[in-house]
């Protein structure tokens, strides 16, 4: 006889699901230990209680006498109620699709590779450095007349720092910044000159000595405008990412080149 409840048999891809039905009632003689006390064959007392003999197991089966059974429904047949196939390690996609649902809500999966590239240029991009000073020796405020002789040799100095470390943060991403000025760049009006070092000019330097690195000798007279600009590489690097930029600051000094003339004058004429 088949046991009750589900039996998983997986060889054979069935759950079979048992259930024991109502069959005969108690009669006189049947499930009952006819030597018991109480509930004697046929008696009131016989469809109301049960005596059980020694031994006997409470799930119900033989009594501890051969041949004898107890239990209302010990002779009930027991049918299959239903069958269900099933693929084993198998579960329903419902479930599963629910559960990666859930999963998905869950999972912070935090901004992707492209978005904290986007932010730290940006930041680098907007890092803070130095304001850039143009600086020329000799200088023309230095005369009277503020201006600068056609073949005088300039020395041309950049005295701003050219290395700066800084960081800064957006969305939540920490950004290390290291920027460093390869490169000035002036544009004085009739050429262009791109210096890596500079010199400042000494004080006692000859009129004539011209800058052994950084420097410029007007050739024409005119009213110039002299611009600088600062090249600088900004290296970033935020997490596992890292990168590095350019970027440039500019400024710029209007600059009057005149030609001198020398007169011979007599001793006491003016």
């Amino acid at each position: 006889m088949p046991s009750e409840g589900p039996v998983d048999n997986e060889s054979t891809g069935v759950i079979n699901i048992n259930k024991r039905i109502g069959g005969s009632h108690r009669k006189p003689g049947v499930g009952f230990d006819r030597g018991a006390k109480h509930g004697a064959p046929g008696s009131r007392d016989s469809h109301h209680k049960r005596h059980r003999s020694r031994g006997a197991d409470d799930g119900g089966g033989a009594s501890s006498e051969p041949g004898k059974r107890w239990g209302p429904y010990d002779d009930s047949p027991v049918v299959v109620v239903n069958r269900i196939p099933y693929w084993v390690g198998y579960s329903d996609p419902g479930e599963e699709s629910q559960s990666g649902r859930r999963s998905a809500r869950g999972k912070n999966t935090g901004p992707s590779a492209e978005q904290v590239r986007d932010w730290s240029v940006d930041i680098a991009a907007n890092i803070q450095l130095p304001k850039p000073v143009i600086e020329v020796e000799p200088r023309p405020s230095a005369n009277k007349w503020n201006i600068t002789a056609v073949g005088q040799p300039l020395w041309f100095h950049n005295p701003g720092v050219g290395h700066r470390r800084a960081s800064n943060s957006s969305h939540g991403i920490v950004v290390s910044l290291d920027a460093h000025r390869v490169k000035t760049i002036y544009d004085t009006g009739e050429k262009v000159i791109r210096c890596t070092h500079s010199t400042p000019r000494p004080a006692s330097a000859d009129p004539r000595a011209e800058s052994p690195d950084c420097g410029y000798v007007y050739q024409h007279p005119g009213e110039y405008t002299l611009g600088m600009t600062e090249v600088w590489t900004v290296g970033w690097r935020a997490g596992d990412q890292s990168g590095e930029i350019v970027t440039t600051r500019s400024a710029s000094k209007p600059f009057k080149v005149n030609e001198l003339v020398g007169l011979l004058t007599k001793p006491g004429q003016q």
